[in-house]
């Protein structure tokens, strides 16, 4: 709270435990309540099925996938969940993109649930924001996943009703 952090990131693969285990649940109650992100690594079905499952317990957490373009079997899952869930996006940086899909992302999961990311200052910026910027998606769509979707999520966080630290 000090530090005024926005969101969390679990990281199942390192920390060895479901995302249903018993102790993340102190720390999701949190985020409920402050209305925080939640970054998880969609780097597998499991992972994106149960950020589906908690995203109904949880719906003030805004959950974001991870990486979702790494290839078409991980962005198909993890559009369907951005689609069905409305607290859950996703986002697309990875090293190595795969052709077509910010369209496909875009086209399934809609432009608001699309967020640009990075991974600066480990990877050069430049590649996501060219992947973006050269998408053949109208230029409405590329502001919302270049920046308006992130600032709607950030502005939430600060919003009325985001706990006791809302207008952090």
């Amino acid at each position: 709270e000090q530090c005024r952090f926005v969101g969390i990131k679990p990281y199942p693969p390192h920390h060895r435990l479901s995302l249903h285990d018993e102790r993340y649940k102190r720390w999701f109650a949190y985020g409920n309540e402050h209305r925080l992100l939640m970054l998880v690594h969609a780097d597998n079905p499991d992972t994106i099925r149960t950020v589906t499952e908690i995203s109904e317990i949880y719906p003030e957490i805004s959950f974001i996938l991870a990486h979702a373009g790494m290839s078409y079997p991980i962005a198909r899952k993890a559009a369907e969940a951005a689609k069905k869930r409305p607290n859950v996006y996703v986002e697309i940086t990875y090293t190595a993109l795969t052709n077509g899909v910010i369209e496909y992302l875009v086209s399934v999961a809609g432009a608001e649930k699309v967020l640009y990311g990075s991974d600066m200052p480990m990877r050069d910026p430049a590649p996501q924001l060219a992947w973006v910027c050269y998408a053949k998606i109208s230029e409405e769509d590329k502001r919302k996943v270049l920046g308006e979707n992130a600032r709607r999520l950030l502005e939430r966080c600060f919003s009325k009703g985001g706990g006791e630290n809302s207008g952090r």
